[in-house]
């Protein structure tokens, strides 16, 4: 009976490419700004806030299945820590632990805020708001409620009716805003101020 080995040679070469990738992958990561990926599922949107030395915030009110796939698809392959969960759906938090370290952190930056209401989310800095619609069919004049002429307002809602989104569109601009709909399957990343 016949053995191959490996050599020795290749194995090394192949560990020094990958601890190159990690390091180049690394350094990517801390050159970026701040930045919210925004994923939009048919079971709802998931926010995920990612900010420089900081572990990511997840905000959710999607599947499971939606979550999993968002978190993946915007954190390192090799993290499994999550600063914080916000999400009213029991369900999804219990499925996110089984996968990730969740550390329930309150300060997740001086400057930037989280929250939940009226089915949607809010990432408040000092100057610049941006609302993520977490359902479908949320109405343009409750997202106009919430839209002032104090800060640089951006708003992210999933698709509705043409007739929804173009009200909330008109409702958001004229207070100097930007309104921007997300269709399902489709995932933004925006870079904070």
């Amino acid at each position: 009976m016949e053995h191959t080995y490996v050599s020795v040679r290749i194995v090394s070469i192949l560990g020094l490419i990958i601890a190159i990738l990690n390091i180049f992958y690394t350094f990517m990561s801390f050159s970026e700004k701040d930045t919210i990926v925004i994923c939009n599922e048919k079971s709802g949107t998931t926010v995920v806030l990612k900010a420089l030395g900081k572990r990511p915030v997840v905000a959710s009110e999607g599947s499971p299945k939606d979550i999993l796939s968002c978190v993946g698809k915007s954190t390192p392959y090799y993290s499994r820590n999550i600063g914080n969960f916000i999400s009213s759906r029991r369900s999804s938090r219990e499925v996110l632990e089984d996968r990730y370290r969740i550390l329930y952190e309150n300060d997740y930056k001086e400057n930037i805020k989280i929250s939940f209401y009226d089915n949607m989310f809010f990432i408040d800095l000092e100057d610049q708001l941006v609302i993520v619609g977490a359902k479908q069919h949320i109405s343009p004049f409750t997202v106009e409620r919430y839209v002032s002429g104090n800060k640089l307002i951006t708003v992210y809602m999933p698709e509705n009716s043409p007739i929804i989104d173009e009200l909330g569109r008109k409702s958001v601009e004229a207070k100097g805003g930007q309104f921007h709909t997300l269709n399902f399957g489709e995932k933004v990343a925006v870079q904070l101020l």
